[in-house]
């Protein structure tokens, strides 16, 4: 665990980690069940296979307290595509 005193950046924005936690307990505080719990089990999928549109990770975000969707692809060699419009979607690294 990191030590209270280690700052964080974010764009132009600085926040300590103390700060960081508060306001994450304040943004949780305001969430219901089901959102809390869309950004941990995801959506998108049924049984082992993505739903069309969706990636191998698929976090739906909170709109209404500004937390984003988050889309996650994976593989062990990069990028893995379910469909050919999903390439050129995200950024793959290099292993």
């Amino acid at each position: 665990m990191l030590a209270a005193h280690h700052a964080f950046v974010c764009s132009s924005v600085s926040i300590n980690m103390a700060d960081a936690r508060a306001a994450a307990r304040d943004i949780v505080a305001q969430m219901n069940f089901t959102e809390m719990a869309s950004l941990l089990q995801g959506v998108g999928f049924r049984g082992t296979d993505p739903l069309m549109g969706h990636y191998v990770g698929n976090l739906p975000g909170v709109p209404r307290l500004g937390i984003p969707p988050i889309y996650m692809q994976d593989s062990s060699a990069g990028f893995r595509t379910y469909w050919d419009w999903m390439v050129g979607t995200v950024t793959v690294w290099p292993c």
